[in-house]
C-alpha cells in the first residue's frame, strides 16, 4: 500500500493546513510503473479523482484504469481519503492555546492508531506530516505523485481560529499576509511525498 503524504515549513501564526475538498481534488500522477514488464511511464500525467469512477470489463469498478502501453497490462488505482492535517509543530501561540500542538498530536496519533496508519511514517519524526491519500494500486506501482497548484487548494487556520480558505501553493510555496494577525504567512519547503507501507 502507498500513501501520499505532505509536509512544509509553516510561519509561525499558521496553526494547521489541510487540503480543501479532497475527496474531490484531482492528484496528479506523474510516473507510473508496470509490474508485469516492470517499465516506468512518465511521458503522460494522469489525473484521478477518488470521484471518478471506471468500470473494467468484468464490472469491478476502480478510481483509475489503465493499460501500459508497452505490455498492455491492465493496471488499477483505487483513492481512499484520509486528510490529516499539517499541524504547524512551530506555532508561537497565545496562553489561551498553549497547549493546542500537544492537542493536536494526541488526536492525530489517536486517529492514526485506530485506523492502523500509525505504522506508516517513522514513530520518531519530529516533523510534522500529514498522510493524505492511500492508493491502493493493482498491476502497477505508482512511483510520482506531482502537485497539481490548480486544483490542490489549501485551507489554513491562523492564530485565533481564522481560516483562510482555498490558497495554493505555487512552486510549491506561498506567500500572503494574515490580516487576523497582522503578519506575513508563508509555507514553504512543501513535499508530496509517497511512502509504502
Amino acid at each position: 500500500m502507498l500513501y501520499l503524504t505532505f509536509k512544509a515549513e509553516l510561519s509561525p501564526t499558521i496553526k494547521c493546513v489541510s487540503l480543501r475538498n479532497a475527496k474531490e481534488t484531482d492528484y496528479t500522477i506523474s510516473t507510473i510503473k508496470c509490474l508485469s514488464c516492470h517499465e516506468s511511464d512518465s511521458s503522460k500525467s494522469h489525473k484521478v479523482s477518488p470521484a471518478d469512477k471506471q468500470e473494467d470489463d468484468k464490472g469491478h469498478e476502480f478510481n483509475f484504469i489503465m493499460k501500459c502501453k508497452f505490455c498492455s497490462n491492465k493496471m488499477t488505482l483505487n483513492l481512499n481519503i484520509i486528510n490529516e492535517t499539517l499541524v504547524n509543530y512551530k506555532y508561537e501561540h497565545g496562553d489561551e492555546d498553549s497547549d493546542y500542538v500537544e492537542k493536536m498530536k494526541t488526536a492525530k496519533f489517536d486517529f492514526r492508531k485506530k485506523h492502523k496508519y500509525d505504522k506508516i511514517l517513522p514513530k520518531n519524526d519530529n516533523e510534522d506530516v500529514a498522510i493524505l491519500v492511500e492508493m491502493d494500486s493493482r498491476g502497477c506501482v505508482i512511483e510520482a505523485v506531482t502537485y497539481d497548484d490548480e486544483s490542490n487548494g489549501l485551507d489554513i487556520i491562523v492564530a485565533g481560529d481564522s481560516t483562510m480558505e482555498e490558497l495554493f501553493l505555487e512552486d510549491l510555496e506561498l506567500y500572503d499576509f494574515d490580516q487576523a494577525n497582522d503578519a506575513e504567512l508563508s509555507i514553504t519547503d512543501a513535499v508530496w511525498e509517497l511512502v509504502k507501507k
